[in-house]
């Protein structure tokens, strides 16, 4: 836990006891229990509308004494590989979901599964002119759909010319107004 949300997360499950457990000790409320109340709570209300399908995933393999690595994925299975052949069977892994708030709920800002076959839609909302913002591997980035006779049809393109594979994308938004561009940074 690094952030003031985290902490301020853990405090609260901290100070809120549901009881005793038989050796009379106190049972606090778990953190996984309380982020799921307190987005439920949020959504309910319309203060924050977070996506039902995590976003990327969180993946922390706990080593010894209170290190950790951790990675951020788009898929649920971590990427540390197998127990007791890429790393120890006594290290834990936990991997978490993360949910991202939408700006405004149905305005089409999710992401967008890149699918296996190419589609007139991927080609019309993916072009030089009107680039989208791609995920790949926990990398984001820009991109935009050309066709390459040489290579034989529709190839994603970036700047770097890195030949992306991405998994997700979705539009770019809209730049700022005009009078959004000439004011100043506080």
């Amino acid at each position: 836990m690094t952030t003031p949300h985290d902490k301020a997360l853990a405090a609260a499950c901290e100070a809120t006891i549901l009881g005793e457990d038989e050796n009379y000790k106190p049972v606090h409320l778990e953190l996984r229990e309380a982020e799921m109340a307190i987005s439920a709570y949020l959504s309910s209300i319309g203060g924050v509308v977070c996506q039902r399908n995590p976003s990327a995933w969180a993946h922390r393999l706990n080593l010894e004494l209170d290190q950790f690595l951790t990675e951020f994925t788009g898929e649920p299975e971590h990427p540390f590989g197998e127990p007791g052949v890429e790393f120890s069977a006594e290290f834990t892994v936990n991997s978490t979901p993360l949910h991202a708030p939408l700006p405004i709920a149905g305005k089409g800002d999710e992401w967008i599964l890149v699918p296996e076959e190419m589609t007139n839609e991927l080609i019309k909302a993916a072009t030089k002119d009107r680039q989208v913002l791609v995920f790949e591997k926990g990398r984001y980035y820009n991109a935009w759909m050309e066709f390459d006779e040489y290579e034989g049809g529709w190839l994603w393109m970036d700047e770097a010319d890195s030949e992306p594979n991405p998994s997700h994308y979705r539009p770019l938004p809209a730049p700022p107004s005009r009078s959004e561009e000439g004011r100043e940074k506080p």
